[in-house]
């Protein structure tokens, strides 16, 4: 996302196809079915396209301009939708506990991203972001649903990454003419790496709440990635800004995280 001529929006289509595809061929390979009620489910399906659709769309393009440790701080603020969406929909308990955690994340945003003596205001990049972190909250809570009723886990993966890609490619087809720049070796590679990673991380998360969990509990505890991006950010892609803010609003995101899953 840092080279000038990268696309968001291409990207996001890409590697979303990407992702779908590697997912979707393990689902072939493990013979997934579609569960027996499956009519009953295309509204939820429907509004999973949807709200994909725009997330991913609002993620990618706030890459253009955020740092990578510094949109690890803002994303889990799709914790507070997760935990309320499964408290509104899903009928999970919320805890005095989760509600100081859900606190202190935000507040983990506010040490991250201001410097002292500026203006508290948000970026464009940020907001952006913020916009995301949102649609993803519901998404991940639909998701709760769907997985619940019986959808196996490799196949619904698969749909949440491909659907949501060919619905941008219909709205956005000069982003798909300019997939081809992502098409280089160098950069073919870099992506498989990272949807590679991802697939495993979404299997894993879906297969854990199919086995128990709650989505007000695996959604924050998704996000001890937190910590994990913002050390190899700073390592990796030499993002030194504000360093120690950026640690401390790990550490406090981290807190946060550990609160709302007691």
């Amino acid at each position: 996302m840092r080279e000038d001529k990268s696309d968001p929006v291409s990207y996001a289509i890409f590697f979303q196809l990407l992702v779908g595809l590697i997912l979707g061929v393990t689902a072939i390979v493990a013979r997934a079915k579609f569960p027996d009620n499956l009519a009953q489910l295309w509204p939820n399906i429907l509004l999973m396209i949807a709200l994909f659709s725009l997330a991913n769309v609002f993620w990618f393009r706030s890459l253009k301009t955020l740092e990578a440790s510094s949109t690890a701080i803002f994303l889990p603020t799709k914790i507070f939708w997760m935990v309320l969406g499964g408290a509104i929909f899903l009928h999970e308990n919320v805890t005095v506990s989760s509600v100081i955690g859900t606190v202190l994340v935000f507040g983990a945003i506010f040490i991250t991203s201001f410097s002292k003596g500026e203006k508290i205001k948000f970026s464009k990049g940020a907001v952006t972001l913020l916009i995301s972190s949102f649609f993803y909250g519901f998404a991940f809570v639909n998701d709760g649903y769907l997985l619940k009723n019986n959808f196996n886990t490799f196949l619904y993966s698969s749909m949440a990454f491909l659907l949501p890609a060919l619905t941008i490619s219909v709205f956005q087809m000069r982003a798909v003419k300019n997939i081809r720049y992502f098409i280089v070796t160098k950069r073919l590679i870099r992506a498989l790496m990272a949807a590679l990673l991802l697939s495993l991380g979404t299997v894993t998360i879906y297969y854990a709440y199919q086995k128990g969990g709650n989505i007000s509990q695996i959604g924050p505890l998704s996000q001890l990635s937190i910590i994990v991006t913002v050390i190899f950010g700073i390592i990796f892609l030499q993002e030194k800004g504000k360093l120690w803010q950026k640690i401390a609003g790990a550490i406090i995101s981290i807190i946060g995280v550990i609160l709302i899953i007691r």
